[in-house]
């Protein structure tokens, strides 16, 4: 799952940023990043406003699905080639990608107790690791063959296939098939 999310993150962010540096230039750069970081704010205080709310696997869940939505709907926009756009895709990767960071994260929390964290947390840890070094280094050949925009769609393909694999996931630990962790006798 985290593999999945941090991949299609990192395409997302790279995408955006690339598409934002060729169409805008570097001069609106630090207003990005100010506005960035203002929008991130207000949506991880919106986030947990309701997460203690909402079950946090369908509010996960809703976050990537939506996140997804809003990708394809972005690649359709691109090719109006409208100005305000590219800024709004910049901001848009930069914030999806942390709330889907905090949504993982606060789930993974609920799912595992702090033994089964020791344990498990250093393999999910690596496989988002992977997950990024992959989207990093195979984003770059990827251009060459399906162009820059079209990298959008590899961010909702691994976007959705977290989806689906965190429905799996409620659905385990919403039935309780999650089997806890046999300790070991010291």
């Amino acid at each position: 799952l985290y593999y999945s999310i941090l991949t299609g993150a990192i395409f997302g962010i790279n995408t955006a940023t690339a598409i934002f540096i060729k169409r805008q230039g570097v001069t609106y750069l630090p207003l990005m990043y100010i506005s960035t970081s203002i929008l991130t704010s207000l949506a991880i205080l919106t986030y947990s406003i309701y997460i203690d709310r909402i079950n946090k696997a369908k509010l996960f869940r809703w976050v990537i699905f939506s996140t997804v939505v809003i990708v394809l709907l972005s690649r359709i926009l691109l090719s109006f080639s409208a100005q305000w756009f590219y800024s709004f895709l910049y901001i848009y990767a930069n914030v999806s990608w942390l709330l889907l960071y905090t949504g993982f994260w606060t789930l993974a929390n609920d799912i595992c107790d702090l033994r089964q964290a020791e344990r498990i947390f250093p393999l999910v840890i690596g496989s988002g690791l992977v997950g990024g070094i992959t989207a990093g280094f195979f984003g770059g050949y990827l251009v060459d063959f399906i162009h820059t925009n079209n990298l959008l769609f590899l961010w909702a393909a691994f976007l959705f296939i977290g989806f689906f694999v965190s429905g799996r996931v409620a659905h385990l630990t919403a039935a309780g098939s999650v089997p806890p962790v046999k300790e070991k006798p010291v």
